[in-house]
């Protein structure tokens, strides 16, 4: 059963640039607000300047990890969920997982990061980070 909600506005961070581009269209086809980022090392700026409702993000990546990444996160706001989109789940420490609030194992479909991301952000109703749109009469 698919789960409905708002559009969110989302942070994907993958360094696979074929997960990213083809997860993040999936995202927008469903109605969401996408940025995306190939590199961790960017995403501060990003976050800072556009926040997000939820950040997904690999785990494994050169440089940050899919942890530092969600450190930083819930440094800035803590009330932002994390989820981590991986296909090394089974290499996350205790410690790591603690920091996210899913874990979705790759490869992984629309169905599944749309339900996460509705679940984990349900409870904020209208996005207070998306656009305004304009009512048409």
């Amino acid at each position: 059963m698919e789960v409905t909600c708002l559009p969110r506005r989302v942070l994907f961070i993958d360094d696979d640039p074929i997960v990213l581009n083809t997860l993040a269209y999936l995202l927008r086809k469903a109605g969401h607000d996408v940025e995306e980022a190939e590199s961790s090392s960017a995403v501060l700026a990003r976050f800072r300047e556009k926040p997000a409702d939820i950040v997904l993000t690999d785990f494994k990546m050169p440089g940050l990890t899919g942890g530092d990444v969600a450190r930083a996160v819930k440094a800035l706001d803590p009330r932002v969920p994390v989820v981590y989109v991986t296909g090394a789940a089974h290499d996350i420490e205790p410690h790591e997982r603690a920091l996210a609030e899913a874990i979705i194992e790759k490869p992984c479909g629309l169905t599944t990061l749309h339900d996460v991301i509705c679940v984990l952000t349900g409870h904020i109703g209208q996005s207070p980070h998306s656009e305004p749109t304009l009512a048409s009469t």
